[in-house]
């Protein structure tokens, strides 16, 4: 048994994060949640997608999936957005009915992902270029990625395998009167291939949901002296330099609750003999 990337969502989280850089998006944040069989054929799970301009949106799936005689299993998808921070969260349990020691036999998926995506400006009252360092922080277990997009410089992207903390940061020169976007994908995977001998069992979790957060910001004037005094603007209306988070708790609470979520699950839908 082993954990694989969906590396096809991967590319389409690069790609939001990136989007407001070269498409000038407007503020939003939004959260998505899925779970599903899909091998050899799709089927059971669920879905669930929220996005909003303003405050905080969360999305959330959980349910069973299975393939009749061969596999069953319960698995648990959530996310949460606002413009300072963003969680992720998937769960799964599964348990193989029938033998199958062929490679990559069946696959489940269970994912989710928290986006954010603003326009940043410099006050009309700053007639000076400027520079604006952002850092993005994220803790997390299992398999996930933080990418960060700041103005016209690229993406930073950490991609986690397993328990860690990585930090994202990006700079970019502002000039009075141009916005510049911002946009922070998080994501965790719980895409599981595997096979096995009948009442073999696998538990995967992807936990970032304590969390992807704003953990610093810096502004600085065209020598690179930091600029105090002044407050960045944003489509959102949101004030990111009051918006910093220090620090945040280690991600281990949530797992009490998912593996409760599951049990009820497995019980009310599946007879184990």
């Amino acid at each position: 048994m082993q954990i694989c990337l969906r590396t096809f969502l991967f590319a389409i989280s690069v790609l939001l994060a990136s989007a407001g850089a070269s498409l000038g998006l407007a503020a939003s944040i939004s959260a998505q949640a899925f779970l599903e069989n899909n091998s050899p054929v799709t089927f059971g799970g669920c879905s669930d997608y929220h996005s909003a301009s303003t405050g905080t949106v969360s999305a959330s799936c959980s349910g069973s999936v299975q393939l009749d005689g061969l596999w069953t299993g319960a698995g648990v998808a959530h996310a949460t957005a606002s413009y300072n921070q963003l969680k992720a969260f998937t769960f799964q349990d599964l348990t193989i009915l029938s033998d199958n020691q062929n490679a990559g036999a069946y696959t489940s998926s269970a994912d989710s992902a928290a986006l954010m995506n603003d326009n940043i400006r410099l006050p009309s009252s700053y007639n000076q270029p400027a520079f604006v360092t952002f850092s993005w922080t994220a803790h997390g277990i299992g398999s996930g990625l933080l990418n960060l997009s700041w103005g016209s410089g690229g993406s930073c992207i950490k991609v986690f395998f397993d328990e860690s903390t990585q930090t994202c940061t990006k700079t970019q020169e502002l000039f009075p009167g141009n916005s510049y976007s911002l946009g922070v994908v998080l994501q965790a995977v719980g895409d599981v291939i595997f096979s096995g001998s009948a009442g073999n069992e696998l538990t995967v979790t992807s936990d970032f949901d304590h969390t992807a957060f704003l953990s610093g910001l810096q502004l600085f004037d065209a020598s690179m002296n930091p600029l105090t005094g002044v407050t960045l603007e944003s489509d959102s209306g949101f004030n990111y330099q009051a918006g910093i988070i220090n620090s945040a708790p280690e991600p281990r609470t949530l797992l009490f609750a998912a593996f409760g979520i599951l049990c009820v699950l497995l019980k009310k839908k599946f007879r184990f003999s």
